[in-house]
């Protein structure tokens, strides 16, 4: 929405815990095919008990059992412990599972965007903009090699994982230190 960018998890999970302990973090798209990338950074706060709970309710049934029963970035037995849950939960809850506890929103406020462009000639665009005194300031900068050369290793790593057909279709999302979305 207009006041930042927002997403739903476990506030007991790993990210969770280490933004109740650091509450900032960093968004990043990259899009291999077009040579871009999005880079989103701000302070993070969690979204009120009414905003989590209405979208709650718009999660699939299982997806909202699914909440309760994974003790998420907990170390389990097996898949065993995570199917058991989701049975008692479900014949608990039935077909209306609140939302739970330790389940929410969170949303991260911008103060600043960058956004880069690969160029065959290395002579890559890349554009900041940070807030400072409620205004955005606009910045051109000059490409931190080191860093370029981590994205690409990182990205041909996992465009051999997950297929290159699937790569070129599929932007990566990574950022909140060190948790990265996998495509498997």
């Amino acid at each position: 929405d207009a006041r930042g960018i927002v997403w739903f998890t476990n506030y007991d999970s790993r990210k969770g815990r280490e933004l109740a302990g650091h509450p900032f973090a960093a968004l990043q798209f990259h899009w291999v095919e077009l040579e871009r990338v999005v880079r989103i950074e701000g302070r993070v706060e969690k979204v009120d008990a009414a905003e989590s709970d209405a979208y709650f309710k718009t999660r699939p049934l299982d997806s909202r059992i699914g909440a309760w029963a994974s003790p998420q970035s907990q170390v389990i037995e097996s898949r065993t412990v995570l199917v058991a849950n989701a049975a008692r939960y479900g014949a608990q809850f039935l077909l209306n599972p609140p939302r739970p506890p330790h389940w929410g929103g969170y949303r991260l406020v911008p103060d600043r965007w960058e956004f880069w462009q690969g160029r065959k000639s290395r002579l890559h665009d890349r554009l900041r903009y940070r807030l400072e005194g409620g205004v955005w300031i606009r910045e051109r900068l000059a490409l931190d090699l080191d860093r370029a050369r981590r994205a690409e290793r990182l990205a041909g790593a996992r465009a051999h994982r997950i297929g290159e057909a699937a790569a070129e279709r599929l932007p990566r999302a990574v950022g909140f230190g060190e948790v990265r979305r996998d495509v498997r």
